[in-house]
């Protein structure tokens, strides 16, 4: 599954990458998940760097319960992330947080990080962002994933659903309560 974006040639519709994220989101409509895809998947979303050709698939992270505004700044600066990597064999969920979301909210949670990963099924293997400026991700990896095996890539796809959605969950009633608590 290797593509290069900048081989003039080669364009991200129709590559594998397309057509893993494909295989994803029919899987999530097929499930009934709530979790949705945002964003174009025919439009080229690879990162190429030194680690190699990365592509992502955004997932809208809820916003229920909270204002209009504080929603809205959620929608528009918190959300869920589906990476491949397959040059390296590595599969990620995560949340990522903006550079735009402040400090102190991503500083607050790592405060809670041992409450916030006892609430994950496995919780040494959460990968946690240092606490400083910048966009920040929290977050499960697996690696040694061969994606030129199709028939592996159901069980890819729940596997991101059962992580992504359990990101969302645990996330949301941590930024709850952290908002209940500031305006109280």
């Amino acid at each position: 599954m290797r593509f290069n974006p900048f081989n003039k040639n080669e364009s991200f519709k129709d590559s594998p990458h397309e057509e893993f994220w494909l295989g994803f989101k029919e899987h999530l409509e097929q499930s009934g998940r709530s979790l949705r895809v945002f964003g174009s998947l025919t439009k080229s979303n690879i990162n190429y760097d030194l680690v190699g050709e990365t592509s992502f698939c955004g997932c809208e992270f809820g916003v229920i319960g909270f204002d209009e505004g504080v929603g809205r700044t959620f929608k528009r600066h918190i959300w869920l992330v589906a990476a491949i990597t397959p040059c390296k064999g590595w599969l990620s969920a995560k949340v990522r947080f903006s550079e735009y979301v402040p400090i102190e909210l991503f500083d607050m949670l790592t405060k809670d990080i041992e409450q916030i990963k006892s609430c994950f099924d496995t919780p040494n293997q959460v990968d946690w962002d240092k606490p400083g400026p910048g966009p920040k991700r929290v977050g499960f990896f697996r690696a040694k994933i061969d994606f030129d095996d199709k028939s592996s890539w159901e069980e890819l796809f729940e596997w991101l659903c059962v992580n992504l959605e359990k990101l969302e969950q645990v996330f949301m009633n941590f930024l709850a309560l952290y908002f209940y608590d500031t305006v109280k």
